[in-house]
């Protein structure tokens, strides 16, 4: 009690009797006891002993200084066990262990191309946090924060908000005919529905000088649909009619810059109100594969017709016949099976007929595609090559 003495009840902590061994002995500090410095006195004699202060012939008293010090306090560690759990385009719940002694814990989040952390407050082990970024990878990190001191961080697994599913609805209507035709930007997905018996989808577009080639695909399909490109004075030029719900293409390589029309339909009325089809018109200035078997070709008027002698070639050489009134310069480029651009020539044609020779005889057997066209007409047919 501070009073510099040692005659108050219970200040006599520890006592043994007599021996002559070593002694050794433990005691618990008082409790309600002040901290800091604190007298400790020791003492031995022959004998008993009655008291702290008494007089005797043999023996010994010793004192000495102890410091009082408060209690060691808890381990503030760190937690571990750190999860990502409901993840969605704009929600994540993260997790980890609780800590025992724990007052709160700090949670750090941020993108993961940033330098800067948000901090965010959580009373339990468990953080729900809103207004994530669709397709955004973010890092996190828990601390455990005890009543005298914090412990480190401990970094969780980066997580990715996911990008959620295009809406599905038919907010294209009304667009039953190539007059309302929907007007769709390029290379980009466009989610819609053939949603009832009978229902017909039209769309445009126009390609550019930089940007004239064009793919068209049709994919998604709950069910059979078809695939139509038309120019713009409503001529079929391509369509892709490939059965079940097998994806649909057309491409149409150096076409002339203009407005296209594109037209979806449910073969055999086929149609779905709750699944979507994706419908993507690519334009680029680099020309695209094409597929023999993919589509089909519509002669785009009735008064340009197109022979190949022989077909099939035994030799790979091929006579094109090409009669229409278009006179000019005219592009021939033959495609392999796989797409490639495997012969490409200008010639000029000054008649109405014009007869030019192929030479696939280097070339591998195999089906091929010859298209002849200028700004004003095209025609593409199937070649087959028998070695």
């Amino acid at each position: 009690n501070d009073d510099k003495d040692f005659e108050d009840a219970g200040e006599l902590v520890y006592s043994s009797a007599g021996t002559t061994t070593t002694v050794s002995g433990s005691f618990t500090v008082p409790s309600g006891t002040s901290t800091g410095a604190k007298r400790m006195r020791i003492i031995m004699k022959d004998g008993s002993i009655s008291g702290p202060c008494i007089s005797y012939t043999y023996g010994e008293v010793e004192d000495y200084t102890v410091n009082i010090t408060g209690s060691a306090p808890a381990p503030c560690n760190a937690p571990g066990g750190l999860a990502v759990n409901n993840l969605t385009s704009t929600d994540v719940t993260l997790n980890w262990n609780a800590v025992s002694g724990a007052n709160d814990y700090t949670v750090d989040v941020k993108v993961s191309t940033s330098s800067s952390w948000t901090s965010f407050s959580a009373s339990s082990n468990t953080l729900n946090l809103t207004g994530l970024s669709e397709g955004t990878t973010y890092n996190w990190r828990v601390r455990t924060n005890c009543s005298s001191t914090n412990s480190s961080f401990t970094n969780g697994s980066d997580f990715t908000a996911p990008t959620s599913a295009p809406v599905c609805s038919n907010n294209y209507e009304s667009n039953e005919t190539r007059s309302a035709a929907a007007t769709i930007s390029t290379n980009t997905d466009i989610i819609s529905m053939i949603g009832s018996n009978g229902d017909v989808d039209y769309f445009k577009f126009s390609n550019t000088s930089a940007a004239k080639n064009i793919k068209i695909t049709l994919t998604n399909l709950p069910y059979d649909y078809d695939l139509y490109l038309y120019n713009s004075s409503g001529s079929l030029l391509y369509k892709s009619e490939n059965g079940s719900n097998n994806s649909e293409t057309i491409t149409y390589n150096g076409a002339p810059v203009s407005t296209y029309y594109i037209r979806v339909i449910g073969y055999n009325g086929a149609y779905s109100s709750s699944n979507c089809y994706t419908l993507r018109a690519n334009i680029s200035g680099s020309t695209f594969k094409i597929n023999p078997y993919a589509q089909s070709v519509a002669k785009e008027n009735a008064t340009s017709f197109l022979n190949v002698m022989p077909n099939p070639s035994t030799d790979g050489h091929f006579t094109l016949n090409l009669e229409n009134v278009h006179v000019g310069k005219v592009n021939i480029e033959v495609y392999d099976e796989a797409g490639r651009l495997v012969v490409s020539k200008v010639t000029d044609k000054e008649e109405n007929f014009m007869k030019e020779a192929i030479d696939l005889s280097d070339k591998k057997r195999g089906l091929y595609i010859v298209r002849i066209f200028n700004e004003q007409f095209q025609q593409t047919e199937r070649i087959v090559y028998l070695k």
